[in-house]
C-alpha cells in the first residue's frame, strides 16, 4: 500500500499543479476582461471628481492629479494591449502594478481636493470614492491581495485628508473610511474562496466533458469498425440468398426459405447499423438514405424501382429514431407497391425544416381507413390484417420533436413526409 501511494503521488501532484495553473490563467483572463470596462468607468468618475472640485485647489495640484490619471490610464492601455502575449508567471507583477498605480491615483484625490474642505465636501468625496471602490468586482473576489494593494493607499489618503480638513469637533467621522476599508477587506476575503472554488469546479467540469467526448469518439470509432467486420459475412449471406432467389424454376418451399434468410440478414444488418448510430448519435443524411434504399432494393421485383431524387449534404442527429421512422415508411411502400416506382427525396427548406419524403405508386389506402392507421394496432394491410401500423412512427416522432404527414389515394399510391426542425435538432 505504501508503494502504491508513493507511485501515485507524483501524478496526483502534477494534476494538482495543472489545475492550479488553469485556475490562475482563468483568474487572469477574468481580471483583464473586467479591467477593460472598469478602467473606463474609473477614468470618467475621476474626471468628474476633478471637474466638480477644481475650484477648491490650486493649478499645481490639478496638474499633479491630471498627471497621475494620465499615467494610470496610459499604463493600463499598454499592459492590456499586450496581456494576451504574457506568460503565466508575468501576470502577477503586472496585476500588482495596475492595482498600485490606480490606488496611488485615487489616493491623490482626497489629498488634493480635501484641503480646507468642509464636512459636506468631505462626505461627497468619501461617498464617490466608496462607490468607486466597493462595486462588486472580479478583482475583489479572485485577487484579494490586489484589492488590498489598491484600497490601502486610497483609504489611508482619504482618512488623512479628512482628518486634516475637518475641525476637531467633526473628526469622529474619520472613523467611517477606516470602517469601510476593514469591511471591504473582510468581504473580499470571504468571497475569494468561494469564487476560486467556482472556477475550480468549472475547469473540472470542462475537463470532464472533454474527456467524456474523447471517450465517446473512441467508442464510436471502435463500434464502427466492429460493425463493419460483422456486416461483411451477413452481407455475403444476403447476396447469396438474393442470387438464389433470382434463379428460376425453384421449388416453392426453397423460395420461401430463401426469402426468410434474406429478410433475417437484412434485419440483422439494420440492427447493427442502428447500434452503431446509437453510439455516435448522428450520421450523414446521404449515408442514411443510401443504406435504407440499399436494404430494400434487393427484395423488390424487377417491376418496382426505387429512385433517389437527392438530399442535402448534412448531418442528422437522433439517427436511430430517424432511421426507425424511415424504415417503417419504406417497409410500407415496398410491401404495398407490387409494381411501379418508389421515390425518396430530402430537402432542407428555407425555414430550417428538413423534409424527407417517401412516395410510392402502389395500391394506396382508402379514405375511410386513412385516419385509422395512426392508431396503435391498426395496420395498412386491410385484406390480410398484416403490415406495419404508424404507431411506431408516431412514438419515434415524439421522441425527436418531429412530425409527419400521410397522404394517400386508393389505387394511386401513398406519400409519406417527415418534418424535422433541423436548427433545433442540431444545436
Amino acid at each position: 500500500m505504501e508503494n502504491v501511494k508513493r507511485n501515485d503521488t507524483p501524478a496526483s501532484a502534477r494534476t494538482r499543479l495543472d489545475i492550479e495553473s488553469l485556475i490562475n490563467r482563468e483568474k487572469h483572463h477574468l481580471f483583464i476582461e473586467e479591467v477593460r470596462s472598469r478602467m473606463l468607468f474609473s477614468f470618467l468618475l475621476s474626471c468628474g471628481i476633478g471637474l466638480y472640485f477644481y475650484q477648491q485647489t490650486t493649478i499645481e495640484n490639478l496638474i499633479i492629479w491630471l498627471s497621475t490619471l494620465c499615467i494610470a490610464a496610459l499604463n493600463s492601455l499598454f499592459l492590456l494591449k499586450n496581456s494576451n502575449r504574457d506568460k503565466t508567471h508575468q501576470h502577477q507583477w503586472k496585476h500588482i502594478y495596475l492595482a498600485a498605480i490606480w490606488g496611488i491615483h485615487w489616493g491623490s484625490i482626497p489629498l488634493i481636493f480635501l484641503t480646507n474642505a468642509d464636512l459636506v465636501t468631505s462626505f461627497t468625496v468619501f461617498t464617490l470614492i466608496l462607490i468607486g471602490c466597493s462595486m462588486p468586482s472580479i478583482t475583489m473576489a479572485v485577487y484579494p491581495g490586489l484589492y488590498i494593494t489598491f484600497l490601502t493607499p486610497v483609504f489611508l489618503a482619504l482618512t488623512y485628508g479628512m482628518a486634516n480638513a475637518l475641525p476637531i469637533e467633526q473628526k469622529m467621522v474619520v472613523i467611517l473610511p477606516i470602517l469601510s476599508y476593514l469591511m471591504l477587506l473582510i468581504f473580499s476575503r470571504m468571497t475569494s474562496k468561494q469564487q476560486t472554488e467556482l472556477i475550480r469546479l468549472r475547469i473540472l467540469h470542462k475537463a470532464s466533458s472533454e474527456e467524456n467526448t474523447q471517450l465517446h469518439q473512441e467508442k464510436s470509432r471502435a463500434l464502427t469498425a466492429l460493425s463493419h467486420d460483422i456486416k461483411q459475412p451477413i452481407q455475403a449471406i444476403h447476396l447469396y440468398s438474393a442470387a438464389l432467389l433470382a434463379q428460376k424454376n425453384k421449388p416453392e418451399q426453397i423460395t420461401e426459405t430463401l426469402e426468410k434468410i434474406a429478410q433475417t440478414t437484412n434485419t440483422a444488418k439494420m440492427l447493427i447499423e442502428e447500434a452503431a448510430n446509437a453510439i455516435s448519435g448522428n450520421t450523414e443524411l446521404s449515408n442514411l438514405l443510401n443504406q435504407l434504399i440499399g436494404n430494400y432494393k434487393i427484395f423488390l421485383s424487377d417491376s418496382v424501382q426505387i429512385q433517389h431524387l437527392g438530399c442535402p449534404e448534412i448531418m442528422v442527429h437522433h439517427a436511430v429514431y430517424v432511421r426507425k421512422i424511415l424504415n417503417n415508411a419504406m417497409h410500407n411502400a415496398s410491401r404495398f407497391t407490387p409494381s411501379g416506382v418508389i421515390f425518396v427525396k430530402a430537402k432542407l427548406q428555407p425555414n430550417g425544416i428538413l423534409k424527407i419524403t417517401i412516395a410510392d405508386s402502389g395500391v394506396g389506402i382508402k379514405r375511410d381507413h386513412l385516419k385509422k392507421v395512426r392508431q396503435k394496432g391498426v395496420t395498412t394491410d386491410i385484406k390480410n390484417g398484416s403490415g406495419m401500423g404508424l404507431s411506431v412512427i408516431e412514438e419515434s416522432c415524439q421522441m425527436i420533436n418531429a412530425r409527419y404527414s400521410l397522404r394517400s389515394k386508393d389505387g394511386k399510391g401513398t406519400v409519406f413526409s417527415l418534418f424535422i426542425n433541423y436548427k433545433i435538432a442540431n444545436k
